[in-house]
């Protein structure tokens, strides 16, 4: 969920909030969605245990089609901390057997 930069940042904490962003511009079909790790995870979603889990719910509220990118980032925070602090892969609560899950 990488989140629109700086100030809109702080608004969009969830997928529905994407949602409802895309709903409300002029061209929905010029829109897409980055997905940052670190962002999904500390917004509260549990990539760690079950990323395909939320990639469908992911699908289900913005729909996958919206996806354009995946941003890997892993987290300095544990899960649903709302800081947005970027770690090196591997070095974080994300974790390296994440990205290679992801990756692979």
């Amino acid at each position: 969920m990488k989140r629109w930069q700086v100030r809109v940042q702080k608004l969009v904490k969830t997928f529905e909030e994407i949602a409802a962003i895309l709903d409300k511009v002029n061209h929905p079909e010029l829109m897409g969605v980055c997905l940052d790790t670190c962002h999904v995870h500390d917004g509260g979603y549990e990539i760690v245990e079950n990323f395909d889990a939320v990639l469908d719910t992911f699908d289900q509220i913005v729909g996958l089609k919206k996806l354009k990118a995946l941003h890997l980032n892993d987290s300095k925070n544990p899960l649903g901390a709302h800081k947005d602090r970027h770690e090196q892969i591997g070095k974080g609560f994300i974790g390296l057997e994440t990205f290679r899950a992801v990756v692979i």
